[in-house]
């Protein structure tokens, strides 16, 4: 009963002004409540109350009020209230709740966000401290991991205290009063010398200025010698050689001193003087840094090369040597083993163009199976696995020390010229393509002058190229032979080496 009076003397304070009007007609309006017997226990309202419960009652305006607007109150009780009780006593729509429980939800995300929202709305004029201001969180009581971190690398490294660095100039400070009531400081910024420094230098100040006073010349001038002059001695218009006292006077002496030196032909014995300019691409290109480009450019002038490129030479120089030794070594094995058959030379190149033949094919084995062609390996490919077992170790042992260089070459050079390592198979795959055309020439070529040394070979390729003369033809002379004939040294040695082991090896494959 309390709430309801509050509620309603509230309520007709808001639109009693607009109910006092003399012109609105308000019907009055008495209270219809009935009289219930006193209970013991209850207690009697005061006079006060009665009185507010009388002026709540008349002041509540009623749908018959013209002038109450949509504000009218209709009693809970009421036959024609068809609103709920909630709405009829705030005197609220629904569309008017939910633009309040919006408006209090913008206000909440406003507050969660302020330093958006004031980063947002802050002017352009800020200054940099407004505006991280603005920005920072504010404190919660607990150290963010990031201020955390950066406050250890504070603690860890102290700034650097450097000598002799002017300090920042400060904003002048009202001292308050007068001006000699705050103490002097001492100047900052200064280096401080030891006494005794100072004192030597006075006196050599002091002597230096009596000698000169004495002689009257500077002493500094007969230090320098008689053959220096100074800049303004030089510029002066009593020094010889030239009266240049200004700017156009320096652009005159430099032009009179080209001239002379044009007449006496120095400019025509210039370098490059005639050719075209020499332009480097690469000095222009934006995929190389400048120092990269100067670097090289004093690497190629100089003729040095970094160490990665002398082991790069050296390591082809190894894998060429091992691949020439084992296609030699394959087509020496191969002829042999052909013309051990005894069959005419003709037949034996037939037999060698066979190998030579499915060689290519087996090259690319993958596209003929696809076109319904026959694996040659199974009975064309012509493979040694006696040779294989017998030369197994020093293949394996040569293309390690290989892998080995090339693990070194590659730990110094850069990542886009770095080199693979060498696999025995492969290898071997290569060399047997490589050879099988050779081998039909090779047994013509001995069928005709017979098993001759590498070097007899080498000498005839030699003759065949520069003629029958061979090198004398070339260099003119004779040729001066070191050993005499009926010496018996290394490279006779050699060649009976070679020659017993031909034939033992002639002997075992009989």
């Amino acid at each position: 009963m309390k709430r309801t009076c509050l509620s309603r003397i509230a309520h007709a304070t808001a639109v009693g002004p607009a109910l006092r009007r003399p012109y609105a007609l308000r019907p009055r309006t008495f209270a219809t409540t009935q009289l219930r017997p006193k209970e013991k226990d209850e207690e009697e309202p005061s006079a006060l109350q009665r009185r507010f419960e009388a002026l709540a009652e008349t002041a509540a305006p009623t749908k018959l009020d013209p002038m109450a607007g949509p504000a009218a109150y209709q009693p809970v009780d009421s036959p024609d209230s068809s609103k709920p009780a909630d709405e009829l006593e705030s005197g609220l729509t629904k569309e008017d709740l939910a633009r309040l429980e919006q408006l209090v939800l913008d206000a909440s995300f406003k507050n969660e966000h302020a330093g958006a929202f004031a980063q947002v709305t802050i002017p352009s004029s800020a200054d940099k401290l407004t505006r991280q201001i603005a920005a920072d969180r504010p404190w919660t009581g607990e150290e963010s991991q990031a201020d955390a971190v950066l406050r250890m690398l504070t603690d860890s490294h102290k700034p650097l205290r450097m000598r002799g660095v002017a300090p920042k100039i400060q904003d002048p400070t009202f001292v308050g009063g007068r001006v000699g009531s705050e103490p002097l400081q001492p100047p900052t910024g200064m280096s401080k010398r030891k006494t005794g420094h100072r004192l030597l230098a006075a006196k050599e100040g002091v002597l230096e200025y009596t000698l000169d006073k004495e002689t009257g010349t500077d002493a500094r001038k007969k230090k320098r010698g008689p053959g220096h002059s100074s800049l303004a001695e030089k510029l002066s218009p009593g020094f010889e050689g030239g009266a240049a006292a200004s700017i156009g006077g320096l652009r005159t002496l430099a032009d009179s001193r080209i001239e002379a030196a044009i007449a006496r032909g120095e400019f025509a014995k210039l370098p490059g003087r005639g050719k075209p300019a020499v332009h480097d691409n690469l000095a222009s290109s934006p995929f190389i840094d400048n120092t990269e480009y100067f670097l090289n450019r004093i690497i190629q002038r100089q003729g040095a090369l970094p160490p990665w490129i002398e082991a790069q030479v050296e390591l082809e120089e190894r894998i060429e040597q091992f691949r020439a030794g084992l296609r030699d070594e394959w087509q020496r094995r191969v002829v042999r083993q052909i013309a051990f058959h005894g069959k005419s030379v003709d037949e034996q190149v037939a037999r060698a163009e066979a190998y030579a033949e499915s060689e290519r094919l087996l090259e690319d084995i993958e596209h003929k199976i696809d076109q319904g062609a026959i694996d040659p390996r199974a009975d064309k490919v012509y493979r040694d696995p006696e040779w294989l077992k017998q030369e197994h170790r020093y293949h394996t042992l040569s293309l390690q020390e290989i892998n080995s260089k090339t693990r070194s070459y590659n730990a110094q050079a850069p990542y886009s010229a770095r080199r693979g390592y060498l696999a025995l198979e492969k290898e071997l795959l290569a060399c047997y393509r490589d050879v099988a055309p050779t081998i039909g020439p090779e047994l013509r070529e001995r069928a005709k002058h017979g098993w001759v040394s590498a070097e007899e070979r080498q000498e005839r390729k030699v003759k065949e190229t520069l003629g029958e003369g061979g090198l004398k033809d070339l260099f003119g002379g004779e040729i001066i032979h070191v050993e005499k004939n009926d010496v018996y040294g290394l490279r006779e040695w050699w060649g009976d080496m070679k020659k017993s082991w031909f034939s033992k090896k002639t002997e075992q494959s009989s």
